[in-house]
């Protein structure tokens, strides 16, 4: 029997190929629409618990997602872009700050009328006699470190992550387009909207998350019961129902290449005097 040449070899070398990458999809959503592309190359970075990107199945997303504030016309990368509000405090400064917003937050939360008027901002309410100005200036400052770290690490640390707790959907999602808008975040699409296809009551309390990451943890995708169809893109947020807490305010979390655990309390409204109409 004769041995197979050169040629024979590389022959199916280049069959092996073409099947492997053959049938891979992805899903674009553009102005409200989803289609189904066929691609020949896939790519995917895996991180310890954590997905940065994959193929979704070849088929319609069934995935209820929303273009939020965030149309793909508008669709804008961080890199492109400068804060709205302009700082030159350092990050030790910023955190320092924003640290004392976080106690003061806490502070209010364990107090008698936390039930009684539990739909009102807390952090707002308990740190009127704290510069507004300067918390602003404090975010913009950790955000501006972020960015400049996601430039220089292909997005493997930089990431800013916003925790909406809001008496409705309506308040939530205002607030989480002042912050994309004031931040200059990248703007992705918001989901859970809906379930099973119904509309969500929007008068009821809700938690937002916002990843400027693009990174959904595989413990998200099966409470989400939607498969890799979930995946999350930089500037995805999710929407669900809040039962479990009575604050009101966003948690904001930045991770830089210090390692140093930056999450804080502070209020909804800090970026309420941002025109969002304008961008939106």
């Amino acid at each position: 029997m004769p041995l197979p040449t050169t040629s024979h070899l590389l022959l199916l070398v280049l069959v092996l190929v073409s099947l492997f990458h053959s049938n891979t999809a992805f899903v674009v959503v553009r102005d409200g629409t989803t289609t189904t592309t066929t691609t020949t190359t896939t790519t995917t970075t895996v991180r310890p618990n954590k997905i940065v990107s994959s193929t979704s199945r070849d088929k319609k997303s069934s995935c209820s997602s929303f273009a939020l504030f965030l149309s793909s016309s508008q669709s804008s990368s961080a890199s492109s872009s400068s804060s709205s509000v302009t700082s030159s405090m350092t990050i030790d400064a910023a955190t320092d700050i924003l640290t004392a917003w976080d106690r003061a937050a806490a502070n209010a939360q364990s107090g008698d009328d936390r039930e009684k008027d539990k739909d009102k901002d807390e952090a707002t309410r308990s740190q009127a006699q704290l510069d507004r100005n300067e918390l602003q200036g404090a975010i913009c400052t950790l955000n501006q470190a972020a960015r400049e770290e996601r430039e220089q690490s292909n997005a493997l640390t930089g990431r800013v992550m916003l925790g909406i707790c809001a008496a409705s959907a309506t308040q939530g999602i205002a607030t989480l387009k002042s912050w994309v808008t004031a931040l200059h975040l990248p703007r992705g699409l918001l989901h859970g909207m809906d379930v099973d296809g119904v509309p969500i009551q929007l008068d009821d309390a809700v938690y937002i998350k916002y990843n400027s990451g693009g990174v959904y943890t595989f413990a998200d995708i099966r409470k989400s019961g939607l498969g890799f169809d979930a995946l999350w893109k930089p500037g995805d947020a999710m929407l669900e129902p809040y039962t479990e807490g009575t604050y009101r305010g966003v948690y904001f979390q930045v991770e830089l290449a210090d390692a140093v655990f930056r999450q804080f309390q502070v209020p909804l409204d800090v970026f309420d005097d941002i025109n969002t109409d304008a961008q939106t």
